[in-house]
């Protein structure tokens, strides 16, 4: 497959990503692998005009976009600045799952995060908020746009 990229003309960049376990298992097969291990997936980003030689560390998917975008040097939405900010204090998380920017550490609550970075989850939380129940609010004024 990476040959095929290899030889297209068009500038194209691929994540490769597998997915974690899913949550069937009992009790056992969690006790003999670390949180972080259940939670870790191999990852990694293609491209066919540039090696790409970038340790994404612990990460969530809602990054990769932003990784996407920074590889590509493409101008970015408030949105996806937005992501950027967050992947700095909060590089991964899930529900009740952070991994904090300043320390590496998994924490189980918002409080063991910076206040930086509980103000972006809370902007976040907002932005998912008003796309999935809210008024739009963001769309209409522009969120996912990019400025001229």
């Amino acid at each position: 497959m990476l040959a095929t990229l290899q030889e297209w003309d068009e500038p194209t960049i691929v994540v490769f990503w597998g997915d974690h376990w899913p949550s069937v298992f009992g009790e056992e097969l969690y006790a003999l692998n670390t949180l972080q291990n259940m939670h870790e997936t191999p990852l990694f980003i293609y491209s066919n005009t540039q090696e790409v030689h970038k340790d994404l560390g612990v990460t969530s998917p809602i990054y990769f976009l932003p990784e996407v975008l920074e590889l590509s040097s493409s101008r970015v939405t408030a949105f996806e600045a937005l992501l950027m900010a967050l992947q700095e204090q909060v590089p991964a998380f899930e529900k009740a799952l952070y991994v904090n920017g300043n320390t590496g550490e998994y924490v189980s609550s918002r409080e063991g995060l910076s206040e930086q970075a509980r103000s972006l989850l809370a902007d976040y939380d907002l932005i998912q908020y008003d796309t999935t129940t809210g008024n739009r609010y963001a769309e209409a004024n522009g969120f996912y746009r990019i400025a001229d």
